[in-house]
């Protein structure tokens, strides 16, 4: 039993021997190691978006990850292995400052760091492309920033470049000779660095020229512009101690669309009006010699009448002509928007149509167009508002008499009130203080000419009712003057002393002037039946008639109202002209004159009637005057007179007008119409 005991303790011993002398399984920790690709200082990449590779190796599995969001690493993760390529990216680098982060490998708890400097992006910011300097030259303090060498260099004499120590790094300091020429100059100064060239550009102006004291001003337009620079301006910028020169490039209906082709076409089409020293010339000219004629201190644009209240008409000519007149006249001249006026009431414009013939439709359309081309084109400094004078004077009792045949201006307060707008438009004075006036219009009528366009400067987009002239005071109250009516508006002047009457048909009261250009105590209250304004045909001489004792300038004579007929097919008529505010108790004597240039005694004939508390006998004028001779002698064939004439109860005479049928025509005219009380 004791041998079998011991001999079981031997075996098991052998087993346990056995078990102990096995090898014993090694244990694998985890580690990674950098291999090829990373320098002693990391990795390192351009501004711009760049790769770079590198390789490790691995114990066991294995992560990769980026610091920041600009870089990044792929593969992201793997398993255990030798000589495993990553591929590091980053970003475009936009600032101007290098940058550094990590892409770290972690295998359990081994790590490796790989840094990755990013190269910075070479920058150079200039704040300015563009200067302008005053002639006298001065110097500019340019600030630069950038990371790089800058290099400046300038390619003209006048510039110099240096840099400065001043607090800022970068900063450099550029000189600007002064310019002793009468031409405006540009120069460039080149900054040339690694991150790139940039150019700043340097504009000097010319020198002043000495000033010969002229303010020069020029038109670009048609009548409307006739209307309101070649009479009375001149005359104004005069009486106020000032020298000016006024252009007119004159054009008869001309629109920007056609100023602007002539632009291109450099056609010699235009009428050059010229005022200098008070006298007026004409030559024939293209657009581009009128510009270059003089330095123009004003340049004014201005649309076809009939086409001002459309906006769409007035582009991309406009925009095309002023791009074209500022390369000719240079940066120093004021560009100006000539506003035109609406048509009269009773307008046969073709295209007054247009507007549904209402004036007040005309107007407000010509304002927005105006106001749309002004906020289109910085370069117009300002607009002159004519068009907006005539429709205040229209407030007051000259009413809508402001037209000579419905569009263009009456010749005397119309073109007057024009003439007021472009002076304070320009001189920046009140016209208000000006005294001067033409002759042929009275005090009153110019202090309504300068308060309509007073009004119309300070508010040029609305109409300003001037309440102060809705009656004229009456200064003959006892009709001890004669009183002279002028019918008719053609384009001379009518003389001191008489009351024109412009327009052929009216309800408003006309309100008439003495020979003594003292508001008498009658008015005009009614012209009906008449078809239009007679302006005379051309040609008239410019010489007074004597007729009947009285001188009839040619202001007076050879223009006139009418009513039109077609011959063969009866009289026309009657038209009628009504007189109020005679003094029922008195009589009166009055005088017609009808005169029809260059016509045929026989071809018209008018027959006129005078009808207050009783109906005169008619009496007839052959208007034709075919021409004047030294043998002529007598004309009082074209006037006829009516003596001891008593008013209707109302106060009221008319004038009847019948135009009779000679089978060679059927008009009936009148032209001038002169009252005086019986003593």
């Amino acid at each position: 039993m004791k041998k079998l005991i011991l001999k079981r303790i031997f075996i098991l011993g052998l087993l346990v021997f056995a078990f102990s002398c096995q090898p014993e399984t090694p244990v694998v920790e985890g580690k990674v190691t950098l291999g090829q690709g990373v320098q002693a200082t990391g990795i390192a990449l351009e501004s711009t978006v760049s790769t770079a590779t590198f390789t490790i190796s691995a114990t066991k599995a294995w992560t990769a990850s980026a610091s920041v969001n600009w870089l990044s690493v792929k593969p992201e993760s793997g398993e255990a292995g030798n000589d495993i390529s990553l591929t590091v990216t980053v970003q475009a680098n936009e600032t101007g400052d290098s940058r550094t982060a990590d892409i770290t490998i972690t295998c359990e708890k081994s790590t490796a760091t790989v840094p990755v400097t990013q190269l910075q992006n070479n920058v150079m910011v200039l704040e300015n492309q563009t200067f302008s300097v005053a002639a006298a030259g001065e110097t500019i303090t340019l600030p630069v920033r950038t990371n790089v060498t800058v290099t400046p260099s300038s390619d003209v004499a006048w510039i110099t470049v240096a840099q400065t120590k001043a607090v800022e790094e970068h900063s450099f300091s550029i000189t600007v000779s002064a310019n002793e020429a009468y031409e405006e100059r540009e120069g460039h100064v080149t900054f040339a660095s690694a991150a790139g060239n940039a150019v700043i550009t340097i504009k000097q102006e010319a020198a002043e020229e000495p000033s010969d004291g002229i303010i020069r001003i020029l038109a670009i337009g048609n009548s409307f512009s006739q209307d309101a620079v070649e009479q009375y301006l001149w005359n104004l910028f005069n009486a106020a101690g000032k020298k000016v020169i006024i252009g007119d490039l004159y054009i008869g209906g001309c629109s920007l669309e056609t100023h602007y082709n002539n632009s291109q076409s450099d056609a010699a089409d235009y009428y050059y009006r010229k005022i200098v020293d008070g006298e007026k010339t004409e030559t024939r000219s293209s657009l581009a010699a009128g510009l270059e004629d003089e330095k123009w201190d004003y340049v004014s644009f201005q649309q076809v009448s009939g086409l001002s209240g459309q906006a769409e008409t007035y582009e991309p000519y406009l925009g095309n002509l002023i791009t074209y007149v500022k390369g000719k006249v240079g940066e120093k001249a004021t560009l100006l928007l000539h506003q035109t006026w609406a048509y009269a009431t009773t307008s046969d414009h073709s295209d007054f149509s247009k507007y549904d013939k209402n004036q007040m439709t005309m107007y407000n359309a010509i304002m927005s167009a105006g106001q749309t081309a002004m906020a289109a084109h910085s370069e117009l400094k300002a607009v002159v508002p004519c068009g907006t004078a005539i429709q205040n004077g229209r407030t007051t009792w000259l009413g809508d008499t402001f037209n000579r045949d419905g569009y263009h201006l009456e010749v005397t307060y119309g073109r007057f009130t024009a003439a007021c707008t472009w002076y304070e438009t320009i001189s920046g004075e009140s016209v208000l203080n000006t005294t001067w006036h033409h002759e042929n219009i009275d005090d009153t009528l110019a202090e309504i000419c300068r308060a309509a366009a007073h009004a119309a400067c300070a508010k040029p987009w609305e109409v300003s009712e001037l309440t102060d002239y809705k009656t004229p005071t009456t200064q003959d109250p006892d009709f001890t003057v004669p009183v002279q009516i002028d019918f008719g508006a053609g384009t001379t002047a009518t003389p001191a002393g008489w009351s024109r009457v412009p327009v052929y048909s009216t309800t408003d009261p006309v309100f008439l002037k003495n020979a003594e250009d003292k508001y008498a105590s009658i008015s005009i209250t009614g012209l009906t039946g008449f078809t239009a304004n007679y302006n005379g045909v051309g040609g008239e001489v410019d010489q007074e008639l004597t007729i009947n004792g009285v001188n009839y300038p040619k202001g007076v004579w050879y223009d006139g109202i009418m009513i039109g007929g077609t011959k063969n097919q009866g009289d026309v008529g009657p038209a009628v002209v009504t007189i109020s505010g005679f003094d029922p108790s008195l009589t009166y004597d009055l005088t017609i004159i009808a005169v029809r240039w260059n016509g045929s005694a026989a071809a018209r004939i008018s027959e006129y009637k005078v009808i207050g508390k009783t109906e005169s006998e008619a009496k007839s004028i052959n208007t034709g005057l075919k021409n004047i001779t030294a043998t002529d002698g007598n004309f009082d064939g074209f006037g006829v007179s009516f003596t001891g004439v008593a008013p209707a109860s109302d106060g009221t005479i008319k004038v009847s007008i019948i135009g009779k049928d000679t089978t060679l025509a059927a008009d009936g005219h009148i032209n001038a119409l002169t009252i005086k009380k019986v003593q």
